[in-house]
């Protein structure tokens, strides 16, 4: 998608002739996702649910804690998006798919996210816990 910035067409007339002048066209690109990773890298008893975003000119990683309610609770990377110009990542808990005997108990997950983007970074952060913001101008642990 590209956005025009600072497009100006002027018409004069002098004596009768037409001059036509046109200031400088800057085309900007938005930043395209064109690849992302996502690894839940371990799973310790607690209640804790933060996150923190690290923005680089072409790259953002995310690490974080979210909150489980049992032992067998995981995290996925329930989506991502570009809205106007911020990027924003859900991160969900998920019950695993095979039928283990979990234990009723709250988790930290911990996780790591990379996000590569063409031809640069968002440079605002929203991240999203369960429905929940913790990252972001929404949030109270705004770091």
């Amino acid at each position: 998608m590209l956005r025009s910035i600072g497009t100006v067409v002027g018409f004069a007339t002098t004596a009768g002739s037409i001059s036509t002048t046109r200031a400088r066209t800057n085309s900007v690109e938005s930043p395209t996702l064109v690849d992302r990773s996502f690894t839940v890298e371990g799973v310790a008893p607690g209640n804790d649910s933060r996150a923190s975003a690290n923005i680089s000119e072409d790259e953002i990683e995310l690490t974080g804690t979210i909150t489980g309610s049992s032992s067998c609770q995981t995290a996925q990377l329930a989506g991502c998006c570009i809205i106007d110009e911020e990027f924003v990542a859900a991160i969900e808990t998920v019950e695993p798919d095979d039928e283990e005997v979990c234990l009723p108990h709250l988790t930290e997950i911990t996780y790591r996210a990379r996000f590569q983007f063409e031809p640069a970074s968002p440079q605002r952060v929203t991240v999203i816990h369960d429905d929940r913001v913790v990252l972001g101008p929404d949030s109270s642990n705004n770091t």
